[in-house]
């Protein structure tokens, strides 16, 4: 499920790249791809602290998996947006904001997530027929 996640990120960084700005350098670049790549997995680190922690593999109700996290992060890119300030930081945190977005929406289709944690424990999506 890895790679179905790093799609979307992948597809995010080729979009905005006309919006990058040559000042920024080759560094910078770099870090916009990596912040692309990397938002798309982060959420998934709650499957590692129940591995290393909790002793079972499998997702659980962490804020990882929660859509206030990045929903921030897309308030904040359109409070950067608005005001035109930071171009660099609006797009490494617009970037951050559609990768997190990408991977609940890929795992809302394919098994549920906890997307109101924690204000609800409610799995949100249907489970895949198996």
């Amino acid at each position: 499920m890895l790679i179905a996640h790093l799609v979307p990120g992948y597809f995010a960084a080729i979009q905005t790249q006309p919006h990058w700005q040559p000042e920024w350098g080759k560094t910078r670049h770099a870090l916009l791809w990596g912040a692309a790549f990397a938002s798309t997995f982060v959420p998934d680190l709650d499957v590692i602290y129940n591995v290393l922690f909790r002793g079972f593999f499998n997702h659980s109700t962490l804020w990882t998996h929660s859509l206030f996290p990045h929903l921030g992060l897309a308030v904040l890119w359109w409070v950067l947006y608005r005001f035109r300030r930071f171009a660099y930081l609006r797009m490494l945190v617009g970037l951050a904001a559609l990768g997190g977005l990408s991977h609940l929406l890929l795992d809302v289709i394919s098994h549920g997530t906890p997307l109101f944690y924690p204000l609800s424990l409610v799995m949100v999506g249907a489970p895949s027929e198996r």
